[in-house]
Parts: C-alpha cells; structure tokens; sequence
C-alpha cells in the first residue's frame, strides 16, 4: 500500500479520536453533539456544493435517510450519555466495536457470509472488550461482575453504528454515497432535535460556554470522514476502515497519556486487541 492513503487514514484516526476527547472533555451531552453536528454541515457544505452541482433530494432514499438518521441520533445519545459517566479510555474503545456487531448482524439481514479472518476477528474483539472489565491481571471472573452503566451504553453505541451502517450500505446503492452523504447529516439533527430540545436552556448554555470547542469538534469529525473519501480511491477499502480503527488506541492513549485515567496497560491491552479484531473482520 501506498504512503499517502496509510498517512491519510492514520490522520483520520488521530482526528477522531481527538474529537471524541473534546466531545468526552465537554460533559458529553446531547446538546454538544447535537451543535457539533450542526457545525460539521456547515464546514462539509462548501465541498458538497463543489462536488454535488445541482443538488436534488433523493425521494428513493428516504427511507433510509429516516431509519438511519434515527439510528444515528441514538448513536450520538448513547456515547454522549456514556462519556459522562465513563472514562474516554474505557468508553471510547467499546462504542468502536461495531465491526463485532456488524459481522453478527451482516449474515442475518444481508445474508452475507463470514471468513475465518471475520471469526478470528470476532474472537479478539471479545477478548479485548473483556480486557477493558479487568482492573487487574487477577480474577477472570471480574469483567462479568464490572459491567455498569458506561459499559452498556457504549455497547449500545456500538449496536447503532453497527444497525445504520447496514442501512446505509443498502441506501448508498440506491442513489450514490455522495448524494446519500449529503442528506443524512441534516436528517441525523433532524432526529435528534426533539431530545435537545426539551432542555433548550442546556443547549445555550453549552454553545456559550463550548463554542469553540464545538466548533474544532465539528469540523475534526467531518475532516477525519473526508479523508477517508480521499483514500479510498487510493488503496484496498477494507484494508482502510480496518486501519483506521487504530483510532480506538489512540484514544487509548489520549485518556491515559493526558487525562490521567487510571488502569493504563490494561485499556491499552484491551483498546490493541479491539483493533486487531476489527482490521481482521475489515480483511474479511
């Protein structure tokens, strides 16, 4: 592979797991990530008008746009909701597991087959999600006494992105990724306005007091998804999205190197093996 895609999707997980330490740095809540979405249109609006030249809403895709936005709503709800209450190092990793979920649930809707890479890959992101439970390299029995609050919302989380990106796969082949792109982030708002609106008072508050933040968050989110765009004409698309994955020990190392959250080998350990998991389903 080529130097310039490995460098643009190591960059894309270095951008992603910063904006996730901004978001996790924030409190997390649904009213930062429903402003971030907000300022990430604006920032990937000029290059859609660039790359999308007389723009028409897809009525085939609505359908999708309405499930997915929905899905990713929750998405933003359920990691937002586990920052707050878990440490970047341990939430992050978990909410980044889809790829285990996803080859689960791929055979069952899509009706698509698993490889023995795709089994492997489910056997390490398992130990690695296991790895994370552990405060300690003693008591194999401890993760399944430690599953807590931020423990089930990142896996819940990880069950959304998993569930939209099956939508999405079928809704890009109805009119395009591009097209499809560019009116799934206003539906994604759309879906979650009417939980940050019940506490509008939060919402302004948070842009007073987080605006720049929200606004470098926003616009590190949509970055990091451009640069994937760029690669992906470049090199082998599943050797990509399971490179990027590294973004989980990144993350990793953020909340332990910066934060100072505690039990450092253990989530890095647990953070690696996630990630070896996912690029060997991304092989798949």
């Amino acid at each position: 592979m080529e130097i310039l895609p490995i460098g643009l999707i190591l960059a894309s997980a270095l951008l992603h797991a910063v904006w996730n330490t901004l978001a996790k740095e924030s409190g997390g809540e649904e009213a930062f990530m429903w402003l971030m979405m907000l300022a990430s249109l604006l920032t990937l609006l000029p290059l859609f008008l660039l790359l999308l030249p007389g723009i028409r809403f897809p009525l085939e895709a609505l359908p999708y746009l309405l499930l997915s936005g929905l899905l990713q709503a929750l998405y933003y709800c359920f990691l937002g909701r586990a920052y707050g209450v878990g440490d970047l190092s341990f939430v992050y990793p978990i909410a980044r597991s889809s790829p285990l979920m996803l080859l689960i649930l791929s055979p069952l809707i899509l009706h698509e087959e698993v490889s023995i890479f795709g089994v492997l890959g489910i056997l390490f992101i398992t130990l690695g999600l296991y790895t994370l439970h552990l405060s300690g390299l003693r008591g194999p029995l401890r993760p399944l006494r430690s599953l807590n609050r931020a423990s089930g919302l990142a896996l819940l989380a990880a069950l959304s992105t998993a569930l939209y990106s099956l939508v999405d796969k079928v809704g890009v082949l109805r009119v395009g990724p591009l097209l499809y792109a560019f009116w799934l982030d206003p539906f994604s708002a759309l879906m979650l306005t009417p939980i940050v609106a019940r506490r509008w008072s939060r919402v302004r508050e948070t842009a007073e007091r987080w605006i720049l933040r929200i606004v470098l968050s926003g616009t590190l989110m949509r970055l990091s998804y451009l640069m994937v765009l760029m690669a992906m004409p470049l090199a082998q698309v599943s050797y990509l999205i399971g490179l990027r994955q590294l973004s989980v020990v990144i993350g990793s190392l953020i909340g332990v190197g910066m934060l100072g959250e505690r039990h450092g080998a253990i989530r890095l350990l647990g953070s690696t093996l996630i990630f070896l998991g996912a690029f060997l389903i991304a092989l798949a």
